[in-house]
């Protein structure tokens, strides 16, 4: 019964974002950005295969989130709505005060250039979440209400239609409930 509820929880948060009808992952972090009143900035880059392919960093200004730019776009994309949903879900979070500590979660970069492309104008404002269980599976849950709600299609994909192909292809979309 709890994931039931759990699940219900999920489609109201996702609900509430206001998102357009099959967002990109860049709509929905700036859903999450006009909720949590930060901008969230994703960065794609190569993490090393013994850490998580997404990390959360937040600064007093902005929320980062940074996804393996080895794994599949598909995957970048599940990733980067698994840390969304951590930010959504008001997980604690832990100062990164050491640099060796903000190396070792983000070790393709230095911290200062962590700190500038994030804008985080001092060592201290570095900060990186730290779940438990159970905050994972709910942040997984949300995730993937968020992942269900992405456009199945990469936006520069076009397609010419002839125009005696225009009316079946409307009668199709009437008939699979897409009406634009």
């Amino acid at each position: 019964m709890r994931a039931a509820r759990m699940r219900r929880r999920c489609v109201r948060l996702v609900d509430g974002l206001g998102l357009p009808r099959h967002p990109d992952v860049a709509q929905v972090c700036a859903a999450v950005g006009a909720r949590t009143d930060r901008p969230v900035r994703l960065t794609r880059l190569e993490m090393p295969p013994d850490l998580p392919s997404g990390v959360v960093v937040v600064t007093p200004s902005t929320l980062g989130i940074f996804v393996d730019a080895l794994a599949e776009p598909w995957l970048q994309d599940g990733i980067a709505c698994h840390e969304l949903a951590h930010l959504l879900l008001g997980h604690h979070l832990r100062p990164l005060d050491d640099p060796e500590m903000t190396r070792r979660v983000l070790p393709t970069i230095e911290p200062w250039a962590a700190r500038q492309a994030l804008g985080a104008p001092e060592p201290r404002t570095l900060a990186r979440t730290c779940y438990d269980g159970s905050m994972e599976r709910e942040a997984e849950m949300l995730g993937t209400e968020l992942f269900g709600r992405l456009s199945p299609w990469p936006a520069e994909q076009t397609w010419d239609v002839p125009a005696r192909s225009a009316r079946v292809i409307t009668r199709i979309e009437r008939a699979l409930g897409d009406n634009g």
